[in-house]
């Protein structure tokens, strides 16, 4: 007995469908992935922003009072927070981290200070500037 030729094309059409559908979910699951890690990247950059302003911050109070110590700020929509480590000296360790959304980003900055005769600062050397871990 053979089987209708509709039964058939029908089969066929079903099976051609499915492995459409298959392939077209798996692009759409592709592209949402990469708008997620596109996004995630973005908000490494501004934290990595917000970590680097933050350091500069610190270096510009660090200026104005060598006892600072660190604090915390918002700037962009995230928020800095400041540490300072006395290394002996004149030598201090700045460290920002900067922080948005899910992203958190460090930036370190070896610097020294340079005082007058009254103990006041007068200038911040950068001896280096990196992203930290």
């Amino acid at each position: 007995m053979r089987k209708p030729q509709g039964v058939v094309a029908l089969i066929s059409l079903l099976v051609v469908s499915a492995v459409l559908l298959a392939m077209g979910l798996t692009i759409a699951r592709v592209g949402r992935n990469e708008v997620v890690l596109a996004r995630l990247f973005s908000e490494g950059e501004i934290a990595f922003d917000v970590a680097d302003a933050c350091v500069e911050e610190g270096a510009s109070r660090l200026k104005d009072d060598a006892s600072y110590a660190g604090g915390v700020f918002s700037l962009d929509d995230g928020t800095c927070v400041v540490t300072v480590a006395d290394l002996g000296g004149g030598a201090r360790l700045i460290r920002g981290t900067g922080h948005y959304k899910r992203a958190v980003r460090v930036v370190d900055a070896n610097v020294t200070l340079s005082t007058n005769g009254q103990g006041n600062v007068v200038k911040v050397t950068v001896n280096s500037w990196k992203e930290g871990d």
